[in-house]
């Protein structure tokens, strides 16, 4: 079994099955957003221990154990082939006893990993990757959620989840917020033209920098930049930009 974009991938000999992780109308009894469900705990729902630490495990199966697991699959595909009334219920039936079986064989690493709250490690990892990539394409018009969170390897809709969840912010706050903080930099440390800084800051319209700048600061980058000259500072400095 091994990942791909956060969804478990059980291959077999002749294809490939993917297994996503129960929504909430699988498990009512836990009444919390799906995006939530890694917080959870595996005594609350065992059966979603293999999607919250696939991240940290690799599920190699010997061969006696892979062939169970294919013969639960191949089940699963008939049975979906030629549906009826009931066909859902055994077909959970069967997907609940593939992964029992996959927490029976991985209990203790499954429990260790538990006890460690590697999850809450890897979200923070998670967001310190999307941080970084930030940091360093800040000045990129084109800097998207979809490309951090490529670079987290998380979905987009995790990563705009887990920022709100973090920080009470959206992705697009959080870019905004970092470059105004840099464009106050530059303004104050410097004689950049604005235009420059608004380019350096991600920007590639002076104008809608100068308005962002404004509603942020109460005044234009210009301006921001002469009230905040102190009264001896050499000419060089009072140049209008």
């Amino acid at each position: 079994m091994r990942r791909c974009s956060n969804i478990p991938l059980i291959q077999s000999r002749d294809h490939d099955f993917k297994c996503e992780a129960f929504a909430s109308c699988d498990c009512p009894e836990l009444q919390c957003d799906p995006l939530d469900l890694e917080d959870v705990y595996i005594a609350l729902a065992p059966e979603l221990s293999p999607f919250r630490f696939q991240e940290h495990l690799d599920f190699i199966l010997e061969a006696s154990d892979f062939d169970e697991i294919c013969r639960l699959l191949v089940r699963m595909q008939a049975l979906d082939q030629r549906r009826q009334f009931g066909t859902r219920e055994i077909i959970k039936g069967c997907l609940l006893q593939l992964i029992g079986t996959v927490c029976e064989l991985f209990g203790a690493p499954i429990k260790a990993l538990a006890e460690d709250n590697a999850p809450q490690k890897s979200r923070r990892d998670a967001l310190a990757r999307m941080s970084e990539y930030v940091r360093q394409n800040l000045s990129d018009p084109e800097l998207s959620l979809k490309k951090a969170a490529s670079a987290a390897f998380l979905s987009p809709n995790y990563l705009t989840h887990w920022l709100r969840k973090e920080t009470g912010k959206t992705f697009s706050e959080l870019v905004l917020e970092r470059r105004m903080h840099l464009a106050r930099t530059l303004l104050l440390n410097g004689t950049r033209p604005v235009g420059e800084i608004a380019r350096l800051c991600g920007f590639a319209d002076e104008a809608y920098f100068s308005r962002r700048f404004r509603h942020a600061h109460g005044l234009p980058p210009g301006q921001f930049r002469r009230q905040a000259e102190p009264e001896w500072a050499p000419e060089i400095f009072r140049k209008d930009p």
